[in-house]
């Protein structure tokens, strides 16, 4: 988790720093707690994916305009995203991957067969 910035203004307050430092800490805990949350569910661990594969970051972000520069602002969303998820329960997040190829693999022998009518159709049955 990043630092979050302190309140506190006056930094010669030892205690008064010790406390918000407190605060920020269990505030990363319950972000930590929530995540894994999230992720102890096939359900949360199919969201978080396709919010990964949405935020590119399992591929380029590579074009020879200027929407590089919001694609590049996406994946760094999505690397943040993955390393609070490896923080907060890593092996979930290898669940989630192992899942996420699996269902990579199913929706290649669906089409592969023709039995894939859209992208979504594979998903329902997860």
């Amino acid at each position: 988790m990043r630092p979050e910035r302190t309140s506190q203004k006056n930094a010669a307050d030892v205690e008064k720093i010790n406390a918000q430092g407190r605060v920020v800490r269990e505030r990363e805990r319950l972000e930590r707690n929530d995540l894994a949350t999230a992720m102890s569910t096939k359900i949360g661990r199919r969201v978080l994916w396709r919010m990964l594969t949405k935020c590119r970051v399992f591929e380029s972000i590579y074009e020879t305009n200027a929407r590089i520069h919001f694609n590049a602002g996406q994946q760094d969303i999505g690397h943040w995203l993955m390393a609070e998820m490896m923080d907060a329960d890593q092996q979930a997040w290898l669940a989630m991957q192992a899942e996420a190829n699996a269902r990579k693999l199913k929706d290649a022998e669906l089409a592969e067969a023709g039995q894939m009518s859209s992208a979504g159709d594979a998903a329902v049955g997860d």
